[in-house]
C-alpha cells in the first residue's frame, strides 16, 4: 500500500480542545477542566470506582460542539503510574 491510498478520516488541521473530566463511579463529575496533570491529581483522590474521561471539542466557549464520544483513559493512567508501559 502506498501513501496516496490511505484514506484520511480527519482534516489536516483539526483544531481540537481537550477536556478532561474526573466521574465517580456513579457517573457523577467531581472535576473538568483542559490540565491533565491536574485530571490524574484529582483521579488518584477520588473514590476507587471513579474514570477519567477524555473529549474533544472543537471550541473552548459555551457553543464548543463535542467531537466524537467520550474516551475512558483510567485504564492507561493508572496503567502508567504503576510503571508497566
Amino acid at each position: 500500500m502506498v501513501m496516496s491510498e490511505v484514506i484520511a478520516f480527519h482534516p489536516k488541521v483539526s483544531p481540537l480542545f481537550t477536556f478532561y473530566e474526573v466521574v465517580e463511579g456513579e457517573g457523577n463529575a467531581v472535576w473538568g477542566g483542559n490540565d491533565p496533570i491536574e485530571a490524574v491529581k484529582w483521579l488518584r483522590r477520588s473514590p476507587i470506582n471513579s474514570r477519567l474521561l477524555v473529549s474533544g471539542w472543537d471550541a473552548e466557549d459555551e457553543d464548543a460542539m463535542l467531537v466524537g464520544q467520550p474516551m475512558d483513559i483510567t485504564k492507561i493512567v493508572f496503567a502508567t503510574l504503576a510503571g508497566v508501559l
